[in-house]
C-alpha cells in the first residue's frame, strides 16, 4: 500500500471510530465529543496502535523536502519521548 493510500485509510479509521463512539455516547446520555475523544485515545499509538506516527516515506511523499521531513520526524519524536524534552 503506498503512502497516500495508507494516509487515507488512517483518516477513514479515525473518522469512523469517532462517529461510532459519538453515537454510542449520545445514546447513553453523554456528550458525543467525549466519545470522539476516547475513540481517538483508544485507536492512537499509545493504546491499540491502529493509528501511528508517520514514517519518513509518508512525510517525503507530500513534497519531497528532506529537511522538512526530518524536522517533522524530530517533532514527532520529541512528543513521543517519555520526558517530552528534546535535548538538541
Amino acid at each position: 500500500m503506498n503512502e497516500i493510500t495508507a494516509l487515507l485509510v488512517d483518516l477513514f479509521v479515525i473518522f469512523l471510530a469517532a462517529k461510532l463512539a459519538a453515537e454510542l455516547f449520545e445514546r447513553i446520555g453523554q456528550p458525543p465529543v467525549i466519545g470522539e475523544l476516547l475513540a481517538g485515545v483508544l485507536i492512537g499509538p499509545y493504546a491499540l496502535g491502529l493509528i501511528g506516527t508517520p514514517d519518513t516515506g509518508l512525510i517525503a511523499a507530500f513534497h519531497g523536502d528532506a529537511a522538512a521531513a526530518q524536522e517533522a520526524i524530530n517533532l514527532v519524536d520529541c512528543h513521543t519521548r517519555s520526558d517530552g524534552y528534546d535535548a538538541t
